[in-house]
């Protein structure tokens, strides 16, 4: 993870903000990490994944406003560099990230739990996850987005299991490695197709979290749901980066 937060421009703040963020997150996975020490290097390469792709797009916003009002003209070559740079690095990091997810699926497979259990906590996690995207300001089109991808993560979980999380994070990484090699880096799109990408790998965290809690009693339910909180802190950045 990268340990030191950046400083300077508006756009470095709001990469700091996001490490802040994950940072908090990460001090809570202690319990987790314990039975699945699989989970943080995963959590680590992702946060710096889309650290270099949010600090990618907010670059690339700039860029597009100064084009778009023919203002900075000295400095527009600059961002486009920048806008490479850290796009290359979200790239590395986004195959860094699943490189970690090989590991973790074997943690994963090792888990009982038995189908009650899990069909429980999936529909809380559900639940929790819908009220959690209503309280956000987002269109109501973005939101079903949203909900249509976390839904489609807890398909997987609930027909495959646990350990099938992982591999349907891999193949969405692996379309996110495409659709950031277009010229457009997939942010074309009302509600930009790599943001998408991107959420499912941190739903797909959040559940492995949540079911592994439910194994180990790692903390009780009320408790878990913490993580809506710190998750929406960090869906942010990536919803508005």
């Amino acid at each position: 993870m990268i340990a030191a937060k950046p400083g300077g421009t508006r756009e470095q703040q709001a990469v700091g903000d996001w490490l802040d963020g994950a940072a908090a997150v990460r001090s809570r996975l202690s319990a987790t990490a314990d039975q699945v020490p699989q989970i943080l290097p995963y959590f680590d390469n992702l946060t710096d994944t889309v650290a270099s792709l949010g600090l990618c797009e907010l670059h690339g916003r700039s860029l597009d406003r100064a084009v778009a009002v023919d203002v900075y003209k000295e400095r527009r070559k600059w961002l486009e560099d920048e806008v490479k740079r850290h796009n290359e690095l979200g790239i590395a990091g986004i195959e860094r990230t699943r490189a970690a997810l090989a590991p973790l699926h074997d943690a994963l497979g090792e888990f009982k739990i038995s189908k009650k259990q899990l069909t429980a906590r999936l529909s809380e996690a559900s639940r929790e996850f819908r009220l959690g995207v209503a309280d956000w300001d987002m269109k109501g089109s973005d939101a079903a987005a949203l909900v249509e991808r976390f839904d489609a993560v807890v398909g997987v979980v609930r027909k495959s299991g646990l350990a099938a999380v992982t591999e349907h994070i891999d193949k969405t990484l692996a379309e996110l490695i495409e659709v950031r090699g277009r010229p457009d880096r997939g942010v074309v799109e009302n509600f930009p197709f790599w943001k998408l990408l991107i959420l499912v790998a941190l739903i797909g965290w959040w559940i492995i979290f949540l079911v592994v809690c439910t194994v180990f009693g790692c903390s009780p339910v009320a408790v878990a749901f913490w993580t809506i909180i710190n998750i929406s802190h960090l869906f942010f950045f990536v919803l508005f980066c």
